[in-house]
Formats: structure tokens, sequence, C-alpha cells
């Protein structure tokens, strides 16, 4: 990798550590979903079943962010340096990962975590939304 694709890789870590937030912030909603949980036996089903969702939706989002999180720090590696070939060996070996398409482009690799960073933050969205709607159907 050149100068170039170092600085490439460097960038989508920055992009990816974005996910830190979208994690802090689910799990908050997830608070407050349980939260609401816990007081809506006063309030209509459709809060409760909202809440519940809510709350579900972070165990998603929980998934997603150590998956993003993953993502930034092989990035990271690959902007330290680490081959990209060598990478996919190791994750290969270690089964987290099939053979890639071999001479994949680091635009190429750099789709898959934009998309699930962008399923992490509509996840983290939709919990709001959840919270937001029961709240006021309460």
């Amino acid at each position: 990798m050149n100068e170039l694709q170092h600085t490439q890789a460097g960038i989508a870590a920055d992009l990816l550590a974005q996910g830190r937030l979208a994690a802090y912030s689910s799990l908050l909603a997830t608070a407050g979903a349980l939260f609401g949980l816990i007081i809506s036996h006063h309030t209509p089903g459709i809060v409760a079943i909202a809440m519940a969702v809510a709350a579900l939706l972070g165990l998603v989002q929980l998934y997603l962010a150590a998956r993003t999180d993953f993502d930034r720090a092989l990035f990271e590696r690959l902007a330290r340096g680490l081959h990209p070939e060598t990478m996919d060996n190791i994750l290969v070996d270690l089964r987290l990962a099939n053979r890639p398409a071999a001479n994949r482009s680091l635009v190429e690799r750099t789709r898959g975590s934009r998309r699930l960073l962008r399923l992490q933050c509509a996840v983290t969205l939709l919990q709001y939304l959840l919270i937001i709607g029961g709240v006021l159907l309460a």
C-alpha cells in the first residue's frame, strides 16, 4: 500500500469510530426503553410493545457496534502498514472471513463497513423513534 492508501485507511477508521457515538446513544436509549417498560404497566399495551422493541433493538445495535468497532481496528492496522492480503489471510485462518476476492481495492473494502455503520445509526434512530412514539401515546 502507498501513502495515499494508508491515509484512506486511516480516514475510514476515523469514520467508523463515529459508531461509538451511535453505540453510546443506543445504550442511553436502551436504558430509557427499559425504564419505560418498567413503568408502562399503567399505560396502553402499544407503549409497552414500543419500549420492548426499542430495548431489543439495543441488543441488535450492540452487535452492530462490535462489528463496526472491529472493522475500525482493522482499518487502523491497514493505515499503520499491515498488508491487506496478510490481513485477509489472518481473518480466514481465524474463521472471521471467507476467502476474499483477490486484489480488492480499499474503496471496495470500505463499502461494507460504511453500510454497517449506516445500519448501526439507523437502528439507533429507530430506537429513539419508538421511544418518542411510545411517550406520545402514553
